[in-house]
């Protein structure tokens, strides 16, 4: 009789210090936010100016192809991220689609000429306000999905992490290469494509700590 009396004493302090919680978005409305704010903070971006030669390129069936593949791995790394917070829903295969979209776009950088007679001084000095801006521009849609997988519970945080920051670093890839003129393939490696790897590298390191903390 003790330990009954003790273990419904038990359960009425337990439910007496249980807080409601509110109930995650579905993965359809949490991608729907996400891809809303982003659009709006890109057209914000865009609006201060683009490349010059932006409507040639476009134009141009590789360089539009180029924006399709970016495009289609954003929208599945994003797909995934947002999964990735609720167990039972992950999509890692939409993930490595996502990642495989990313690569091939990569590949597109060796079907530009490299230019043989640049300056290593203009080499960095050109490069570095790309590098830098990549990164500040994957700082908005990376945080984001860091904090909507945060809010779950990611049975994976690492691969979780590396998804958010692949998407957030693609996204800011592909709006540069809305902005910036450069097509020289050292260039856009150099201070384009190694931000991505670098950035997305970082997103698993602080899912693993962040969201591995938060499953603790």
């Amino acid at each position: 009789m003790s330990t009954q009396r003790d273990t419904t004493n038990l359960l009425d302090q337990l439910a007496s210090e249980n807080t409601p919680v509110r109930r995650l978005w579905s993965p359809t409305v949490r991608l729907a936010s996400w891809l809303a704010v982003q659009v709006g903070f890109a057209a914000v971006v865009l609006s201060g100016g683009v490349r010059p030669d932006l409507a040639a390129q476009l134009a141009s069936p590789i360089y539009f192809a180029e924006m399709l593949l970016l495009s289609a791995a954003v929208l599945l790394l994003a797909r995934a991220a947002v999964a990735a917070a609720i167990p039972g829903e992950e999509r890692w295969n939409l993930g490595r689609l996502g990642m495989a979209a990313a690569a091939i776009a990569a590949l597109f950088v060796f079907t530009r000429s490299p230019y043989t007679d640049q300056a290593i001084n203009t080499f960095v000095d050109t490069g570095l306000p790309c590098a830098t801006s990549t990164a500040l521009l994957a700082l908005l849609p990376t945080a984001w999905l860091l904090v909507a997988i945060y809010r779950g519970f990611a049975l994976s945080p690492r691969r979780a992490g590396a998804i958010a920051g692949a998407c957030g670093f693609v996204f800011a890839f592909a709006l540069m290469r809305l902005l910036c003129p450069a097509d020289e393939p050292l260039h856009l490696v150099a201070w384009h494509w190694v931000p991505v790897a670098l950035g997305s590298a970082i997103a698993a390191t602080v899912g693993a700590r962040v969201l591995g903390d938060r499953q603790s």
